[in-house]
């Protein structure tokens, strides 16, 4: 299950807001089918609770999304990493409708047993997204505070009767993989345009950079980063200004390896004694973002300032 505190094993980078919208609204789809399934005598609407009755003329259970939000978290090994994206957390109001509005009997609670008890029965549902794609979404029924059914009273215009709350969680994903990666960087490639390539596999990372610069036209200048970094800034820079140089003539992509010392999370600790302590990351990531060029840039684990200045960046699992 997908908590804020925790997480799941993967990692997932933003996405799109269609992505986010279509998991959502197949999440409410498939809510609502295991509500139907549960009692198919009663009809089960979507409705905003103000207008849940225009179309229901027996006893119904209506099915409100009130609130939505994207679940974050930061790796306990990684705390200065920036918070990954990880998933979407659903907030649904569920509702009992009598079939007389001014009764409400022993019938409508049976019938608020029969929903929440598939909620709670559920636990897990199966997501079908447009494209075809699956996702599990997590379903945990809420205890709504007084202070929260008032405020959805208050919201919604309607006495909430007999009502209950549940979330549903599920993952989202990712906007950018290894697979489509390529594409992107070659769809905006640009001068300046930097890519981060997270992850354990070296071997799958040179390969996806060649193969970008192939797709580009264009040869791969692949330089490892003690060959560009020293102490001194001035230096630095220097250093820089050849690798530009080279890669204007050769009209080169920049693939830069071995690149942890400088912008993985354990940067940010390094002592007086190590050979780039003093270098500040962000300094070097400037420069880099002002080559004629792509450049992409191979961590294991990118901290802060690499997150911060890469415009794409994805993540190869282990092979």
């Amino acid at each position: 299950m997908l908590t804020p505190a925790s997480g799941p094993e993967w990692e997932w980078n933003v996405t799109t807001l269609e992505d986010y919208g279509s998991a959502i609204a197949a999440t409410t789809a498939a809510v609502r089918a295991v509500l139907a399934t549960a009692d198919p005598s009663v009809m089960v609407t979507t409705r905003h609770p103000h207008s849940v009755r225009r179309e229901a003329t027996g006893a119904s259970v209506n099915l409100f999304l009130y609130q939505d939000q994207m679940i974050r978290y930061r790796q306990a090994s990684r705390p200065l990493q920036r918070e990954f994206v990880v998933g979407a957390e659903l907030h649904y109001l569920v509702s009992v409708h009598p079939a007389e509005e001014a009764e409400l009997g022993a019938v409508s609670h049976g019938t608020y047993g029969t929903a929440r008890a598939a909620i709670e029965m559920a636990q897990e549902v199966t997501v079908t997204l447009p494209s075809g794609a699956t996702l599990p979404a997590h379903l945990s029924t809420l205890s709504l505070s007084l202070a929260d059914l008032t405020s959805l009273w208050l919201a919604t215009g309607e006495p909430l009767r007999t009502s209950f709350g549940f979330t549903a969680r599920i993952p989202l994903p990712p906007a950018i993989t290894p697979d489509t990666a390529i594409g992107e960087i070659v769809s905006r490639a640009r001068p300046g345009l930097v890519v981060a390539f997270e992850g354990p596999d070296a071997a799958a990372k040179s390969a996806a950079a060649a193969s970008v610069a192939q797709k580009l036209g264009k040869p791969l200048l692949h330089v490892a980063l003690d060959r560009l970094v020293s102490k001194y800034i001035g230096e630095t820079e220097k250093s820089l200004r050849v690798l530009f140089e080279r890669a204007d003539t050769k009209d080169a992509v920049l693939y830069i390896d071995e690149a942890d010392a400088l912008f993985s999370y354990r940067a940010t600790t390094i002592d007086s004694g190590e050979k780039y302590a003093g270098v500040d990351g962000s300094v070097v990531l400037d420069v880099l973002a002002r080559s004629s060029g792509v450049v992409i840039i191979s961590v294991s684990e990118p901290g802060d300032a690499m997150l911060a200045h890469a415009e794409i960046y994805t993540r190869f699992p282990p092979a």
